[in-house]
């Protein structure tokens, strides 16, 4: 029975939590762990520009188109992109400002935008198209479904509209469908967009 007693005690020692009073060492090991850091919340960078939707998207009556355009400076764009469900609803028709635009130096804030540009997408069907067995066409026509956008450019300097320019999701002579398939669908042309802003020349 002593031995017991003395083996309890050894033990207790040993784990320095003193048979029940002090703290307990695991206690002690979570007390002297690093916390983790929350991750540090991103900035809303449209904040800025909330209210401001309206005036900044007028387009001015003047328009001096000359090639594809320009950008001046700093830039901001703004989005509309119109399900072809909504087409039909004012209500979800307006303009939002993009914070993603990486092609151009973007504006931080309202006062630096010296070059707008609008983006709006539009969802359509832009063909029609009949399921296949090898080369005969049988079964039901499935609609094919895609996006056109049309890109304004303003130069708020001046002002004046400076570069418009159209894009329409790609939709092949011959597409695959499935039986079954009720409709082909195809993303807005986002990459040629961008592509398009990179390469005007910047003043």
């Amino acid at each position: 029975m002593r031995k017991s007693l003395l083996a309890i005690f050894s033990l207790c020692l040993f784990l320095g939590a003193g048979c029940g009073k002090g703290t307990p060492y695991y206690k002690d090991a979570q007390s002297q762990a690093t916390p983790e850091s929350s991750p540090t919340p991103k900035p809303d960078e449209s904040k800025p520009f909330r209210g401001l939707e309206a005036e900044l998207t007028k387009v001015p009556g003047t328009v001096k188109i000359s090639g594809d355009g320009y950008i001046r400076g700093k830039t901001a764009r703004f989005l509309q992109s119109i399900a072809r469900e909504n087409k039909d609803r004012k209500d979800k028709v307006s303009w939002s400002y993009d914070p993603y635009l990486d092609s151009v130096q973007r504006a931080l804030t309202p006062a630096d935008v010296e070059t707008v540009v609008l983006q709006k997408c539009v969802e359509m069907q832009m063909s029609m198209f009949q399921e296949s067995i090898g080369i005969a066409n049988v079964g039901e026509k499935v609609p094919a479904f895609g996006w056109k956008c049309d890109v304004t450019l303003i130069d708020k300097t001046i002002p004046a509209v400076v570069g418009r320019k159209s894009f329409e999701s790609e939709i092949k002579e011959m597409e695959t469908v499935r039986e079954g398939d009720k409709e082909i669908k195809r993303s807005p042309p986002l990459v040629e967009i961008n592509n398009y802003l990179k390469r005007l020349p910047k003043k």
